[in-house]
């Protein structure tokens, strides 16, 4: 699998690593968290690829258990891969913004693997860094204070601080404030590879 993103990212042209450029990129990636993926995929690996970094969809292996990995091809050149290992928009979310610390402020010289298991300090900090700008801090904390669950008041909070609504039901879900199995993720958007 780590091989197949190598083959695929040799024949993608890319700037040079640009960190401010691709900070920037991470940003405009949250603004398209409500677009589909025939928008957003584009739109999203033009913005990392003038940074300097290669964004690739490749599905996983039978049994594989990864999420997503992050490793530097050349020193002026990343590659961030991503599964569909849980099939919806807010784990996908999560995880482009997870590999993407790695991208901003780890080393250059490890593979970073997205897995099950115990976290490193990288990966903790990874998924610190993908929850607070998916959700700024304080406004999650408001949201959760209040203390009102329902379908309504996630669309609302979503729509206040523009992202898709199946992000805020997954925080909720990590933070073991609404339980994995529940009606609110019929917010979520399931994903399929498209195979010809």
């Amino acid at each position: 699998w780590l091989r197949q993103g190598e083959i695929e990212a040799e024949d993608i042209v890319t700037g040079s690593y640009d960190e401010k450029v691709f900070a920037d990129a991470v940003s405009y990636a949250r603004t398209l968290t409500l677009a589909n993926p025939e928008e957003f995929v584009p739109k999203l690996k033009r913005s990392f690829a003038k940074a300097g970094v290669v964004l690739l969809f490749v599905p996983e292996l039978p049994s594989m258990g990864v999420s997503g990995a992050t490793r530097w091809l050349t020193p002026s050149k990343a590659l961030i891969q991503v599964t569909l290992r849980y099939k919806t928009n807010d784990h996908l979310w999560f995880t482009i913004f997870h590999e993407s610390c790695h991208i901003l402020k780890h080393q250059k010289r490890v593979v970073y693997l997205e897995t099950n298991g115990k976290k490193s300090a990288d990966e903790l900090e990874a998924d610190a860094f993908s929850a607070n700008h998916l959700i700024p801090p304080g406004a999650f904390r408001s949201f959760v204070e209040a203390d009102s669950f329902e379908a309504d008041d996630i669309e609302e909070f979503a729509d206040q601080i523009g992202i898709s609504p199946a992000i805020v039901v997954g925080r909720l879900q990590r933070e073991g404030i609404v339980a994995w199995v529940s009606p609110l993720n019929s917010m979520k958007v399931k994903f399929e590879w498209v195979t010809s």
